[in-house]
This record gives structure tokens, C-alpha cells and sequence, in this order.
């Protein structure tokens, strides 16, 4: 309980810091975007977050690259046949949801690259009903924290983004990106913490 409701959110919000400040143009789109819905000095509400389609599609992305928990795993519950292989009822099943998220079948010869607007006119959601895209989980072992998290996530997002502008310390070698180094575990989180340096935006 205490993994779920706290290190796939930590971690999501993390790697999708990571994304933007990887992709500046991208940053400044979802910028623009908070604050032409946010026009007050307060901070981002719930019902403002929800007319922000660009912010939910760069939550989506972060959730397509990295999602928290990328090893699904799940008890086959009759015979069943796929590709040639026989899989007998009661076989425990792994499912790399990671793999299905970064197929370029599906997703196009640019799945391995963070870009939003991909889910723009797409149909996908986290209901996992669609085996595409499954950061949550599927049917009955859908994660129950769904909503919780989607608000958890872009409320803060939102709230970071338009009370700071953020940038990162050059490397040694003059690298200003930070990496996508992932740690090992059950979830995968940075390998490495996330350091930027905040400034505040004065209305």
C-alpha cells in the first residue's frame, strides 16, 4: 500500500520532470498552456487542471516511457495457446508492459522518444482495456489509486511549472540534459535523483 500510494507517484513526477527539462520546447508548451487556464497569482485548482489537454498528454508520455511498475504479473486462469506456445491454467505470466508501451508497431518508428502530442486524437486511456497502453494495470488488477494519483500528479505538475521556472547545473562536460539512467527494483525509479535549480516567476 505504502509503494503504490507514494514511489510510483514520486517516481512518475520525476521522470516527468526529467522528460521536460530533456525537451525544453516541451516545457514551454505546457508553460503557456497553465498559464493561459491559470490566470490568478493563487496556485493551479483541480477544475483548472481539468481544461489542461497538453498537461494530461505529457502525464501520459511520462506513463508511456516510464512506467512505475513495468512488470505486470498475472495467473493464467484456463488453457490457452499464444504464438505457438501452450500455456496451462494456473501459470503465473509476466508481461512487460514497458516493451508493449515502446513497441514501434504500435506507437511509430519514434516510440523510444518523449513526445506528447502523440496522444492527441488518440483513444487510449488507463482503464486497461487496451493492451497498448497499461501503466495501471488491466481488468481486474487495475490499479484502484487511479484517480487519485492522475490528480495527485497534474495538480503538482501544474503547480510547479507555474510557480517556477527550472533549469539545470551544465555538467563538467557541458552536457545539459540530465540522463535517463534507471535503477533496478520493483519499481523503476531514477537511478540517479533529479537536481534543478528553481527560480521563482514573479506575476
Amino acid at each position: 500500500m505504502f509503494f503504490s500510494g507514494t514511489a510510483t507517484t514520486t517516481s512518475q513526477l520525476e521522470w516527468t520532470m526529467t522528460e521536460l527539462m530533456r525537451h525544453p520546447e516541451c516545457m514551454k508548451k505546457l508553460q503557456d498552456e497553465i498559464n493561459s487556464v491559470s490566470t490568478h497569482n493563487s496556485n493551479v485548482t483541480e477544475k483548472e487542471v481539468e481544461k489542461m489537454d497538453y498537461l494530461h498528454c505529457v502525464i501520459k508520455e511520462g506513463l508511456r516511457l516510464h512506467p512505475s511498475g513495468p512488470l505486470l504479473t498475472r495467473l493464467s486462469t484456463e488453457d490457452v495457446q499464444l504464438k505457438g506456445y501452450d500455456i496451462a491454467a494456473g501459470t503465473q505470466v509476466i508481461i512487460n508492459a514497458c516493451a508493449l508501451q515502446r513497441n514501434p508497431s504500435i506507437w511509430g518508428h519514434d516510440a523510444e522518444e518523449y513526445r506528447p502530442e502523440r496522444h492527441f486524437g488518440l483513444n487510449l486511456d488507463f482503464n486497461g482495456t487496451d493492451s497498448k497502453f497499461v501503466p495501471f494495470g488491466a481488468r481486474r488488477r487495475l490499479c484502484p489509486g487511479i484517480g487519485f494519483s492522475l490528480v495527485l500528479s497534474k495538480l503538482t505538475l501544474a503547480n510547479l511549472v507555474k510557480r517556477f521556472t527550472w533549469r539545470l547545473k551544465v555538467g563538467p562536460e557541458g552536457d545539459d540534459k540530465p540522463d535517463l539512467v534507471e535503477a533496478s527494483g520493483i519499481d523503476v525509479c531514477r537511478k540517479f535523483p533529479l537536481i534543478v535549480f528553481p527560480s521563482l516567476v514573479h506575476a
